[in-house]
């Protein structure tokens, strides 16, 4: 007798009370965890997965999903095509992945982490047999899995954890691309049998126990149907057990925490924005504005964005004034932009700095007017970083340093997308340049206590003066990098998001100290998450490959934790959100894909489902009392939640965080007591 559970329907209660009887009178029952047959999808793509870095830093409709299916790897390679869609086939939909794709492999992936003792059965039908396709199973996150693949001349079970891929058992097998294969395997505690066509062709026995999702596999073209998953009755009360104690647990350490109130709502009509806000005083009342930009893009579909327009803002929706006309057919930004928001000149009003018009420009924060202006640099118009076809750099991004020892940061540094970086004084008179890898985002820290700052772009540290102290070979470019005293000793640490190359720490001498690959490690956040562990925690997040990765390290650069939450990035940013010492880590606003995370990679706060728009989200104290509001935003409007109980008795948190004239896409967010 075979009962039908879709797991997470609303019925599963009753199902649940009734499998505890039958378990109890000792009936084994199968169970169907999941069956799908794909005749409710659409003919034609599963996702709308844009195959770009739009999801690096924004939260689009959670669009990789179809069902309970999600699109668990994406690639760049990809693009416009789509890799998984719904095809007719003799009457029935079956699911196909389309590419021929070694590097990364296409998964779709379903169910939950609490699956385990299950059968899972699949139609198969290889239309390719230049690289493996099959089944995963017992899914952690899209580099922690195994799986049962059939290939040109063998059917194996395998072992993937990051870097590593390790062939259990194997056996010679000639798949027929001319018909469906009925694959199916068992996973049992810690046994695995593979089967096809109802002969069992494979056994083998794992160092750990099965647990986890599934998904289907695809490294070359492939088709699929009729896909179960199936497990004992009793197995099943199990799960759902775990799952209600889980969620109960949860349930009462999320009332310890401020829930998100919502405290200003603001409409930005024809002037609203992505992730291109910046924040500072621009008419010096002590009181925090905004500047938003809208940009059009040029020579790609995502690396030089150009700002047309500027609106000054502050936070109960008064236009303070703006620079150039609104541009309705604007493009979320793939890419940095150009512009800050600083007082460079000490007089206690913010100036906006930026590039528009292939000039370098200083606006008055409180009329918009320009005090000074040059030309951005000669580009290099043989190389793709400047903009191959201009003769100036468009600019990409700004940050400022304290490379004068002054009492404030007055020295700018321009780069541009990949290759070069100028500095510039006060008044516009370029210092010096350095060619050079710059990867994204640079940071700055007077590392050696003489009162100026050291500047760090990509893998390259520099002196005040412009001289190289150290640079690393990477495979890739630095997304993000903090400089930081993670264990409060003194010790400044130079941590790096160095996508395919993972996160690096090195000493101030450019000695490696660690060095890991998770997979593309887009993003960086470092805070004190936790109180049980002393020093700082550091969180990275994946995009490229295999998104949603999100991995907890402690003050040694330990790994605690690695998991899945989502299926795509997130900018990562600490949260002062109760004000007793430890913060929180800001996934987004959507609300069910999002919310804070804990340093146990809890979601302990979410955010309510009243409409708010959550296409970029940041923390920010905009209303005084200490702790952070959450400013959540599209180009429509901007909500701003801040907590529903007042602040705690006694002094409030007050750490040490990125200036707010440093402000990118890409950098990497730091929270420092001391």
């Amino acid at each position: 007798m075979e009962l039908t559970c879709h797991f997470g329907h609303d019925s599963i209660k009753k199902q649940h009370q009734y499998e505890q009887v039958k378990a109890q009178k000792g009936v084994h029952t199968l169970v169907t965890l999941s069956y799908e047959d794909f005749s409710d999808f659409p003919i034609g793509n599963v996702s709308d997965a844009p195959y770009t870095a739009l999801g690096e830093y924004h939260v689009i409709d959670p669009k990789y999903y179809q069902g309970n299916w999600h699109e668990a790897t994406y690639w760049h390679g990809w693009k416009g095509l789509g890799n998984w869609r719904v095809v007719e086939e003799d009457g029935r939909h079956v699911m196909e992945q389309t590419l021929l794709s070694r590097d990364r492999i296409p998964m779709l992936v379903t169910g939950s982490e609490y699956w385990r003792d299950y059968r899972y059965t699949v139609e198969i039908r290889p239309f390719s047999l230049q690289a493996p396709v099959g089944v995963a199973f017992a899914y952690e996150h899209s580099r922690s899995y195994f799986v049962a693949v059939i290939e040109r001349d063998c059917l194996s079970i395998a072992r993937r954890r990051h870097e590593e891929y390790e062939i259990l058992a194997s056996c010679p097998y000639a798949p027929n691309p001319d018909r469906y294969q009925i694959l199916s395997l068992c996973a049992e505690d810690r046994q695995v049998t593979v089967s096809v066509d109802g002969t069992l062709l494979l056994e083998t026995e794992t160092s750990q126990e099965l647990r986890g999702k599934v998904g289907l596999y695809a490294s070359a073209p492939c088709r699929y149907a009729n896909v179960r998953v199936e497990t004992e009755a009793s197995i099943h009360v199990a799960i759902h057990s775990d799952i209600e104690k889980e969620q109960a647990e949860l349930s009462a350490v999320r009332e310890q925490y401020p829930q998100p109130q919502l405290w200003k709502r603001l409409r930005t009509p024809d002037f609203g924005t992505d992730r291109n806000i910046r924040f500072g005083d621009l008419d010096g009342d002590g009181r925090l504005e905004m500047v938003l930009a809208q940009t059009i893009q040029r020579i790609d579909a995502g690396n030089f964005p150009g700002i047309c327009t500027l609106t000054a803002m502050d936070l109960d929706g008064k236009i303070l004034w703006q620079m150039g006309e609104s541009y309705p057919q604007h493009r979320y930004t793939t890419a940095d932009t150009c512009f800050q928001v600083h007082d460079i000149d000490g007089d206690g009003y913010a100036e906006v700095i930026f590039t528009k018009d292939f000039r370098l420009q200083i606006a008055d924060g409180r009329t918009g007017e320009i005090k000074k202006s040059v030309p951005t640099p000669p580009a290099q118009r043989d190389s793709f970083v400047g903009g191959p076809y201009y003769e100036r750099v468009m600019g990409d991004s700004l940050c400022f340093a304290n490379f004068s020892g002054g009492p404030h940061a007055q020295e700018i540094v321009l780069k541009d997308r990949y290759a070069h970086i100028w500095v510039y004084d006060k008044d516009l008179n370029l210092l010096w340049t350095h060619e050079l890898e710059t990867g994204h985002y640079p940071t700055v820290a007077d590392v050696d206590g003489d009162g100026r700052d050291e500047l760090q772009v990509g893998a390259t540290l520099f002196s005040p003066d412009g001289q190289v102290l150290w640079s690393l070979e990477l495979e890739d470019h630095v997304d993000g990098v903090a400089l930081v005293d993670l264990k409060n000793d003194g010790e400044i640490l130079s941590v790096m998001a160095a996508g395919e190359a993972g996160i690096l720490v090195a000493d101030l001498k450019g000695h490696i100290r660690m060095c890991q690959k998770y997979g593309h490690i887009q993003k960086l956040a470092i805070g004190r998450f936790r109180s049980d562990l002393p020093g700082l925690m550091s969180c990275t997040i994946n995009f490229w490959g295999e998104p949603g990765i999100t991995c907890l390290f402690d003050a040694d650069l330990n790994l605690l934790r690695q998991w899945e939450p989502i299926h795509y990035a997130s900018p990562l940013a600490p949260v002062n959100w109760v004000g007793d010492g430890t913060e929180l880590i800001l996934l987004s606003t959507h609300p069910k894909e999002g919310g804070m995370l804990d340093g146990f990679g809890r979601r302990v706060v979410m955010f309510p489902a009243d409409g708010h728009p959550y296409l970029c989200a940041r923390a920010l104290d905009v209303t005084g009392d200490g702790r952070e509001e959450i400013l959540t935003w599209d180009k429509d409007e901007i909500w701003i939640y801040t907590q529903d109980r007042p602040a705690p008795e006694g002094a409030i948190y007050a750490p040490h965080k990125n200036p707010l004239c440093n402000d990118s896409n890409y950098k990497a967010s730091y929270s420092v007591p001391w």
